[in-house]
């Protein structure tokens, strides 16, 4: 075989770019294309290691302290006092404090994914060092102290308010790595959309950026910490009087005031939730059907 002869024989051999069994030509070789210098791409999870291995620790800390030896202890605690008023309200609040920590659990697992699924910020690296990993740690065992210190209010309201401060702080110091996503994700977004200012999609994650952003920082989590740390802060007051006079009605109170606390705190910041998930998964539907009509189909 000649030289020409090669060259033709390469020439009606070349591979057209394909989606699944459908060739694209014309039209949608130039969809193809701009579908492929689409840069962003959401992979924060890869480089959030540390932050995954730190919650897992912190898990693993309250899982390993709330064993079945002190539940049962407990269980026989409760049958000897049963049904004094205040075993009912430790009883309660110990539910409670269970559930705040199921909550936590999940909320930190479910706000690290949309986290990942919704931001590619140029060159941002998420923090792992001691530091995050020390304040995850100190939220997981002070929950788990929690469990223990339901039997006594004046000693719940101390470690809950402690745990208030300490969320507070890490709140803080997480926002301000969250803005920093969020900026440098918007910026990748903003370059794209230059070259692409008819692209669907980004602009759909702009609009998830968005959330977020009114989610995690302009929501008002930092005055919802402030509000809790004033009640438990007000029924640490009330449990040091019950303490100090002898009289279990002053302990009554900080016990209802600690469980409203906690109830009221968890609804509102959960009715948040709910409206942040609710407007992604409408973006997330709008993404998946962008990415269904973009797909080539064969005409008949």
């Amino acid at each position: 075989m000649n030289r020409d002869q090669t060259l033709q024989h390469d020439k009606s051999h070349q591979v057209t770019p394909a989606f699944g069994d459908q060739n694209l030509t014309g039209k949608n070789i130039n969809q193809y294309k701009l579908r492929t210098i689409v840069n962003y791409k959401p992979n924060l999870k890869e480089k959030s290691e540390g932050l995954i291995v730190a919650r897992r620790w912190g898990i693993g800390i309250i899982t390993s302290l709330l064993g079945a030896g002190m539940l049962l202890s407990e269980i026989d605690r409760i049958k000897e006092s049963w049904p004094d008023i205040l075993v009912i309200c430790y009883v309660a609040l110990f539910a409670l404090t269970g559930v705040l920590v199921w909550l936590w659990v999940w909320a930190t697992r479910h706000e690290l994914i949309i986290l990942w699924r919704w931001l590619d910020p140029r060159r941002y690296k998420p923090p792992s060092d001691l530091r995050e990993t020390a304040m995850i740690l100190s939220l997981g065992v002070l929950l788990s102290v929690l469990f223990f210190a339901s039997r006594d209010v004046f000693f719940y309201s101390i470690f809950f308010s402690i745990y208030g401060v300490v969320s507070l702080l890490t709140n803080q110091y997480l926002n301000k790595e969250i803005l920093a996503a969020i900026e440098k994700s918007r910026q990748q977004l903003y370059d794209e959309l230059l070259l692409h200012q008819n692209d669907r999609r980004l602009l759909l994650y702009n609009s998830a950026i968005d959330e977020l952003e009114y989610y995690f920082l302009k929501r008002s989590h930092k005055l919802r910490h402030v509000i809790i740390l004033f009640f438990s802060s007000t029924a640490f007051v009330f449990a040091c009087i019950s303490s100090k006079s002898g009289s279990d009605n002053w302990s009554l109170v900080a016990y209802v005031l600690m469980f409203m606390t906690i109830l009221i705190s968890e609804l509102v910041i959960a009715m948040w939730r709910i409206q942040r998930d609710d407007r992604l998964r409408t973006i997330e539907a709008d993404v998946d059907d962008l990415e269904r009509t973009d797909v080539p189909t064969s005409t008949q």
